[in-house]
């Protein structure tokens, strides 16, 4: 075969290659690689059907975490307050106790010094008051709900305010000075337990309730 001819041959074999892949590439642009054009209207539609159905699916689950959020701050917001009630009656109760036990003390430290000498009350003008103090497994049972829902400040002011009562109980003072001191310790620390539970309950805050004016006070 002449050299011509099998060059002829081989450049319409490269035209005939070269046309094939060309309209296989035509014919992928037009049905497959690229989708039909979607104008602007049909998207701006799409994309508000799509973000409809994320509110609708989103909103109502938010709401509802939020609601039980607020419903379990509820609960433990009423189990502290009815908490702070029964530990502000029993450290009443206590120190009740407490000042009726140091007052008799006093007088019998007051006896010891001045014997037959003494002017003054005795022990049998001051008899014991009654004990509203909570019994052993209730007084277990409020430390065990103060541990799980009494805040660290509350719970602080409450240790200590029991601490002193409980050494001084103990270990009684040997003086007079030293009564009287722990007379003083008692009503403070009760005090600070009364203003800790205060504040964190709002209870101590000013409300600022609008005054009633004349026009209200004729209808």
């Amino acid at each position: 075969m002449p050299p011509s001819s099998t060059a002829d041959r081989a450049h319409d074999e490269e035209l005939l290659v070269g046309n094939t892949i060309c309209a296989a590439r035509s014919h992928l642009i037009a049905t497959h690689a690229y989708p039909a054009r979607v104008d602007a209207g049909e998207f701006i539609a799409l994309g508000a059907a799509l973000l409809a159905a994320v509110v609708a699916i989103a909103v109502p689950v938010w709401t509802f975490k939020r609601t039980l959020e607020l419903e379990r701050i509820k609960w433990v917001r009423d189990q502290r307050a009815q908490l702070y009630i029964d530990i502000l009656a029993e450290a009443y109760a206590e120190k009740q106790w407490f000042l009726d036990l140091m007052t008799r003390r006093e007088i019998t430290l007051i006896e010891e010094r001045d014997g037959e000498e003494r002017r003054g009350p005795s022990q049998a003008d001051f008899p014991p008051g009654p004990d509203l103090r909570l019994g052993p497994v209730e007084r277990s049972k409020l430390g065990a709900r103060g541990a799980l829902f009494a805040s660290a400040e509350v719970s602080k002011a409450f240790n200590a305010f029991s601490g002193v009562l409980g050494r001084c109980s103990l270990i009684q003072p040997q003086s007079e000075a030293e009564a009287h001191i722990a007379n003083v310790q008692a009503d403070e620390l009760f005090d600070a337990l009364s203003t800790a539970i205060r504040n964190e309950l709002g209870a101590g805050a000013k409300l600022n309730l609008a005054q009633p004016t004349a026009d209200d006070a004729k209808s």
